[in-house]
């Protein structure tokens, strides 16, 4: 694996060079025209008044400035022919390049060419590569590397690493991305300790903030690229689980002796290599769905690539009252985990016709509703109506529609459709269930269709049914290790279930949640401190000093509780959890003292 690096990138590139590659790639004339413009006859002019004109580099922090540059790194690549023991690839700037042998010599004679070939390449466009930022390594399959071949760039050899880092993920010659992990882990106490400035036990802010915080950057952080690094093994998965401590530490403010296990289930997140399973199993399973072949089975979700200028949108406004002779309700249902759709012909505010469709059971009810639209257009065409009004109360579907972002082949096929008819097909929108006629009779009919028994159309399995099924393994296999894990035995007395809503936060209630604070047990278990209580009458756990020690036995009174109902009952409300903090500082404040 070769990272050749580029001295300078954008603003080395000539602007004829730009203007030339537009060229050959036929951009219309117009675009071609506006670019050839801009970059053209520009100056540089500096307080001092010291000016000079330059023509180089491309426009940064504009946006088509990544465009201009794929343009010339495109042609990189299609100098290199396709090739079982040769891959090229590159992302923006940064370019790799992957070469397989039976033996490690080999790799000298096989990169000559393609180093050429780049130094060709680099010296067209007003480029320059590294030789010291230039690397490269081997991945040993079974032997150990004793061989380390001669790569070569402007006749200097480039130097072998044992990490290369390529889009933020850094390989070693095993692929095990220990290595990769560990410098994670420094990111991450990096990240955590700056945290720590304004998390602290008894102040900070909200812990539903730091699980958020947790959730959307540091995971994130930590779970960039799973998908290629992850591997299912003991060692890892260990190591995630490390990472992970840091910050729910953080969110629940417990004591570091707190395990894992208890952790996860008080701050509600996900056992991290869990997360990493579940992502990886969406990953494999959305790359490597295939679409059946049986054309009645229909790919909702398949994507295609439209050019900028066959892009279209469908307009609609908001239904005021039936000005066509013609006009068409449609709607969509899920009842009792079926799936129906249906639309109503009205011809002269009279029904004339009406179509119900059962869909199978994996839709959506933006699905149905599409699907609803899809099937009137069609009935338009089959009847030729000249002009028509299309009714619906799904929003989401008509934007859809509008949207010039639309990359769903399905959707795309019927503005194509709507577009190409002859006639005309007005799209309108009406709220539902708000006594309009043709809504209310759509909606009676598409409710209908799901109670039969024939499945009329059947769809392909969506990205949103894999997540959800992928989402429910996880979780089931994260209630069962806590189940059956021997940790946290305290506090699954409090929380036998695990939910990704809960996080508890609270300094002083994580210590009778966890039992790791300063009640005797935990004292004793630690430090070798007496185990009985401060009244001398029993074990000094969290139950017989909140329940039953005499100490606090006026405060308890003042509560107007029933006291004989279980721990996990009590520490619902508000008034025994105030107690509770009030006790647990008190007997903080007396060992201090």
């Amino acid at each position: 694996m070769i990272s050749p690096d580029i001295k300078n990138t954008f603003n080395s590139i000539s602007w004829s060079d730009i203007v030339q590659l537009l060229i050959e790639y036929k951009v219309p004339l117009k675009l071609l025209k506006l670019f050839d413009s801009f970059l053209s006859e520009r100056t540089v002019i500096l307080e001092d008044g010291t000016r000079w004109e330059y023509n180089v580099g491309v426009p940064q922090g504009s946006s088509c400035g990544p465009i201009l540059w794929l343009l010339v790194a495109n042609e990189a690549l299609r100098s290199f022919n396709e090739n079982e023991s040769v891959l090229v690839q590159a992302f923006a700037d940064d370019f790799v390049i992957l070469l397989k042998a039976t033996a490690s010599y080999k790799f000298s004679d096989m990169s000559k060419d393609i180093m050429l070939q780049f130094e060709q390449w680099a010296n067209t466009y007003n480029l320059k590569f590294s030789e010291s930022k230039s690397k490269y390594i081997m991945f040993k399959v079974k032997k150990n590397i004793t061989h380390f071949p001669g790569i070569y760039l402007y006749e200097k050899r480039i130097s072998y690493t044992n990490e290369l880092k390529y889009l933020g993920i850094i390989f070693d010659p095993c692929l095990t991305f220990m290595t990769h992990l560990n410098r994670v882990q420094e990111k991450i106490i990096k990240i955590n300790e700056k945290l720590r400035r304004i998390i602290k036990a008894t102040w900070s802010i909200r812990p539903e903030m730091s699980k958020e915080i947790y959730l959307t950057i540091l995971e994130r952080i930590i779970l960039y690229g799973v998908e290629i690094w992850y591997k299912d093994k003991v060692k890892m998965n260990m190591k995630l689980l490390q990472i992970q401590r840091y910050p729910l530490l953080s969110i629940t403010r417990t004591y570091k002796t707190t395990s894992n296990e208890a952790l996860q289930v008080l701050s509600g997140c996900i056992p991290l290599d869990l997360k990493a399973q579940m992502l990886v199993d969406i990953d494999s399973k959305i790359r490597g769905v295939v679409s059946f072949s049986d054309p009645s089975v229909i790919d909702f979700e398949k994507e295609e690539k439209i050019p900028l200028w066959e892009v279209t949108r469908i307009s609609w406004n908001f239904h005021l009252d039936i000005n066509n002779r013609f006009s068409i309700f449609t709607d969509g249902s899920k009842m009792n985990g079926r799936v129906g759709c249906a639309f109503v012909l009205y011809v002269d505010n009279l029904e004339m016709d009406s179509f119900m469709f059962r869909l199978s059971d994996n839709c959506s009810v933006f699905m149905a509703e599409v699907f609803a639209i899809y099937k009137a257009v069609e009935e338009i065409g089959i009847r030729n109506l000249d002009c028509v009004d299309i009714i619906s109360d799904s929003r989401s579907a008509l934007m859809a529609l509008n949207s010039l972002r639309e990359r769903r082949k399905f959707i795309n096929e019927l503005k194509r459709k709507v577009i190409a008819y002859q006639g005309t097909i007005n799209f309108k929108w009406v709220r539902a269930h708000r006594g309009t006629v043709g809504n209310e009779r759509a909606d009676v009919l598409a409710k209908s269709a799901c109670e039969r028994e024939i499945v009329d159309a059947f769809f392909d399995t969506t990205k949103a049914e894999i997540k959800y099924e992928s989402k429910r393994q996880a979780l089931s296999l994260w209630q069962e290790r806590w189940s059956l894990s021997q940790k946290g035995t305290i506090t699954k007395k409090f929380f036998s279930n695990v939910s990704l809503k809960r996080v508890k936060g609270d300094f002083y209630i994580n210590q009778v949640y966890t039992g790791h604070g300063i009640f005797r047990t935990y004292q004793n278990r630690f430090f070798g401190k007496s185990i009985e209580c401060h009244c001398g009458e029993a074990v000094g756990d969290a139950e017989h000093v909140l329940l039953r020690c005499r100490l606090w036995e006026s405060d308890r009174e003042s509560l107007r509780l029933n006291l004989n109902l279980p721990l996990s009952e009590l520490l619902r409300v508000e008034k025994f959890r105030q107690f509770c903090r009030s006790v647990i500082q008190s007997l903080l404040n007396r060992e201090i003292n």
